[in-house]
This record gives structure tokens, C-alpha cells and sequence, in this order.
């Protein structure tokens, strides 16, 4: 990405329980020495923030007065009776976080209350419920087959067999089998044999540069029907749930990915299927991923952040998580509202709450890699057709993350938005920046964001996970 859209970056700093030299008052906006400098003044907390050419200090931040927790308790700390939102505690580190009364499951809503719907019709792709039909089953065993292929004008030389057994198929399945705990079993077989189309690899209109639209004439289906039909005489369909179709690579097809279709073969209907040279990605470890991506969509996952237009390289605008977002992300785990809409986390892994009803509650939210017992996802309804998502990233097999990136990420998930048109966007405090500028915005203990009538606050960060309070005025 040639991003040159110039950019700040927050240093966020720990907070660290020791006792603190006196300083000079401090004041907003007032000149400071050391970017990432936390200093207490009366009963306010300034950081120092680059601006531009200068360094000044923050808008200060009260201090809250922490609620003693006894030593020799693990449990919760109760709340005051007097008081309707827990008290954060700085902590120096998650072994000593503070913990915090939980809100029983009893006073949540019902998850299908989270479960928002759609309002775009006859989509494949959505972030609404329920999931497009003509999508590839994303529960249990799922099989598919990969069938080689070359033309009369471009010969296989043995690269995308290659590339596909050492580099995209491990890469796939290992990360299906991480990222649904164990719920979805992706399989891919490969037909360790170039099958030849008799034709030219130019008469399927492919040959646009990888970033341009699609020729009105592109014919993507019909490379997939000449391989399956070129393959048939050999390959029994019936075993399989899609299609994958490998060219060599070629710069003579750009336009590439994933398809739908219709067709039957061997008595099998086929809907969805993903095509391709392997100039995209072969040897590229940053790209042995791409199956993953191509799959999603095979699943019914779309592009879900805002990268039309000039819009797609001004930096912020591609957040870092989730690869059906930007599939060279270090970060490619799938938002936990994927997982959600996939049907990998359950009543059991997902507060819900009516963004409706007024309330105050406290979760506590697990790393959403972990395959442990714990809540994954908070959700708030805020209509029939978008929800306020928290999950918790750290790093982790899916998440190349450093410890000041870690924490707490909100966002909204629209279903009246179309695919790569911004239909899931983060809310955040504080920019931070990684691989290519994209967005990270993850919240710290004392930290807060507020949506509409909603404010969330994290507390802590335990070994756990995140406590966090959400009060819907």
C-alpha cells in the first residue's frame, strides 16, 4: 500500500501502581517534554500527546479512587450499593488485575435479540442474519476439491501444485480449526493433475490490472465449468462441497477470487467457487492466506470495511482486524461477529443486550482466540439492523499483536450496508497504527468510547480477560 496520507501516533502509556515524585501542575495544552509521559495533577491525569510539530499535554482525565479488594479474596469485589457503575482499579499487571461482580446471565436478553437482520435482498454476501443460503456449510465437515488447470496460450509448470500442498492448504486448514474451536473441519483435496481447457486463457475476459473493476464481458464462471468439465471424466463431485480452480501464474488474468454459481455435477449442487493464478501469492508468506479469504466469501462472508474509492489507501479507513478486511492483515482473525454469523460462538460465549432497555451491567471478556470457556462477545442491539460489537484481541496464533496494542475493540455492524461499503465500523478513543497504517483503536483499562445512548468502559485487564461496563442510558 503506498498510503502517504500523513498520520499521529498515540503512545499509550501504562499505568504502573508506585508512589508518584511531585511534579508541577500540570495544564491542557501546556508544552511537554517526552511523548508517552503520564503525570498526575490535584485529581487529574495528563499524557503527553504529539500535536503536529509540538508535544502538549492531554485533556486530563479524572482519577478515580480505586475500590480496595482483600487480599486473601479471589472472588469479585461488590460494588457500593450506593454507586451504579463499578469503580476501575490500576493494576500493574493481569496477575494482580482487579476483578469485579459480574452481571448473571439471567438479565440478558435472548441471543436472538443480537441476531440483527439484513436489508439488503438477494445478496450473497451480509452481515446480517440469516446467513446467504447459497454459502458453503460453516458447522462440521466441509470438503472441497482443487482442480489445476492450463490453456493452449499459458502451460502449467508446476508451481501451483506446489503452492497449493505446502503453502495455502496447511495455512487454511490450520486456520479454520483455530479460529472456530474446533467447530468447523475445512477440508480441501487436491487433483494432483493439470487438466488442459482447450482454449485460450483470453476468452474468459479476465486479463484487467488486479486493482480495476471487472470487464462488463468477464466470464469467471465459465473458466470454473471448463475445468469441472474438463476434470469430470476423473473426479467424482459428489464428494465435494466447492470447487477451487488454480491457473499458472499469469498477468493475463487479474480479475480473480471467489464466484457463485449453479450448477450440478454428479448429482451435486455447486453455488460457490474461487479462481485464480497464483501470481497473487505464491511464496509469499504474508499471502499463504489467501484461501482463507477467498473461502470466507464462499461462507457468505463479505468486505466488510469501507474500501471504496479513494477512500481504500487514506490509511485509517481499513481497520487491521479481520483478513475479509485486508487479507495481508497481522491481525487475521475473524471479528467475533463472523464468528457469530457462522454460528462458532453461542448463548454460552455471547452477552446480548437490548440497546432498547435501560441497564448497567459488567462482562467479562475472554481473548477471543483462546478455545476456553468464557464470553467472546458483548452485543448490543441498537436496531433490527445494527449492533455495538466488544471483543478482546491479545496476541495469540491469529493475532501478531504487542502488548500496548492488546485490548478491548468496539464496533457497529450495519445490515443496510452493502460489501466494501463500511458495514462494520470501529469506535475508538485513541489511534494507534501497525503494518501499513490500518486501524487497531483498542480501548485500556480507564479507558471509554460512547455510541448514542451507550458508554463502555473497560476496567481492568485480568489474565481472563477484560472487565468491562456498558450502561445504556
Amino acid at each position: 500500500m503506498n498510503a502517504k496520507t500523513p498520520f499521529v501516533v498515540f503512545v499509550l502509556a501504562a499505568s504502573v501502581a508506585v508512589p508518584s515524585p511531585v511534579f508541577a501542575a500540570v495544564k491542557a495544552g501546556a508544552p511537554c517534554a517526552k511523548v508517552g509521559k503520564v503525570q498526575n495533577s490535584g485529581n487529574f491525569k495528563f499524557t503527553c500527546l504529539k500535536s503536529g510539530k509540538k508535544s502538549t499535554w492531554s485533556k486530563g482525565v479524572a482519577i478515580e479512587k480505586p475500590v480496595p479488594m482483600p487480599s486473601e479474596s479471589r472472588d469479585p469485589v461488590p460494588m457500593p450499593s450506593e454507586s451504579r457503575d463499578p469503580v476501575p482499579m490500576p493494576s500493574e499487571s493481569r496477575e494482580t488485575a482487579s476483578k469485579f461482580q459480574l452481571t448473571t446471565s439471567d438479565s440478558f436478553a435472548n441471543l436472538n435479540t443480537c441476531r440483527i437482520k439484513s436489508s439488503l435482498s438477494n445478496l450473497s454476501e451480509t452481515v446480517g442474519f440469516p446467513r446467504s443460503k447459497t454459502g458453503i456449510p460453516s458447522i462440521g465437515k466441509v470438503k472441497g476439491v482443487t482442480l489445476f488447470v492450463e490453456f493452449t496460450d499459458l502451460k502449467d509448470d508446476g508451481n501451483p501444485i506446489r503452492a497449493w500442498k505446502t503453502q495455502q492448504v496447511p495455512t487454511a486448514m490450520k486456520y479454520y480449526e483455530i479460529a472456530s474451536y474446533g467447530k468447523y473441519d475445512f477440508k480441501v483435496e487436491l487433483v494432483e493433475k493439470v487438466f488442459l481447457i482447450n482454449k485460450s486463457v483470453l476468452s474468459y475476459n479476465l486479463d484487467t490490472h488486479h486493482d480495476a473493476p471487472a470487464k462488463p464481458n468477464a466470464n469467471p464462471f465459465g473458466l470454473v465449468l471448463d475445468a469441472m468439465n474438463a476434470a469430470d471424466p476423473e473426479v467424482d463431485f459428489s464428494q465435494y462441497d466447492y470447487v477451487n480452480v488454480v491457473t499458472p501464474s499469469t498477468t493475463l488474468i487479474g480479475f480473480e477470487g471467489a464466484v457463485g454459481m449453479n450448477s450440478i455435477y454428479d448429482g451435486k449442487l455447486f453455488q460457490r467457487a474461487t479462481f485464480g493464478p497464483i501470481r497473487e501469492y505464491v511464496d509469499s508468506p504474508r499471502k499463504y492466506n489467501w484461501l482463507v479469504h477467498e473461502s470466507g466469501h464462499l461462507l457468505g462472508l463479505m468486505h466488510p470495511y469501507n474500501t471504496s474509492g479513494a477512500g481504500f489507501y487514506s490509511g485509517y479507513v481499513i481497520p487491521t482486524w479481520d483478513l475479509m478486511g485486508a487479507s495481508l492483515t497481522e491481525n487475521s482473525e475473524f471479528l467475533s461477529w463472523n464468528k457469530f454469523l457462522l454460528g462458532w460462538l453461542d448463548s454460552s460465549q455471547v452477552n446480548c443486550l437490548d440497546g432498547g432497555v435501560k441497564s448497567n451491567s459488567t462482562h467479562l471478556i475472554a481473548p477471543l482466540t483462546e478455545n476456553a470457556v468464557g464470553v467472546k462477545a458483548t452485543i448490543v442491539k441498537l436496531s433490527d439492523t445494527q449492533a455495538l460489537v466488544l471483543e478482546n484481541r491479545r496476541k495469540s496464533a491469529l493475532n501478531d499483536l504487542k502488548r500496548d496494542q492488546e485490548g478491548v475493540v468496539a464496533y457497529v455492524v450495519d445490515g443496510a450496508i452493502e460489501n466494501g461499503k463500511g458495514a462494520v465500523s470501529f469506535l475508538y478513543e485513541k489511534l494507534t497504527v501497525t503494518y501499513e497504517t490500518r486501524l487497531i483503536g483498542t480501548l485500556k483499562p480507564g479507558e471509554s468510547i460512547r455510541h448514542k445512548n451507550i458508554l463502555v468502559k473497560v476496567l481492568s485487564s485480568a489474565i481472563a480477560g477484560d472487565y468491562v461496563s456498558v450502561s445504556i442510558e
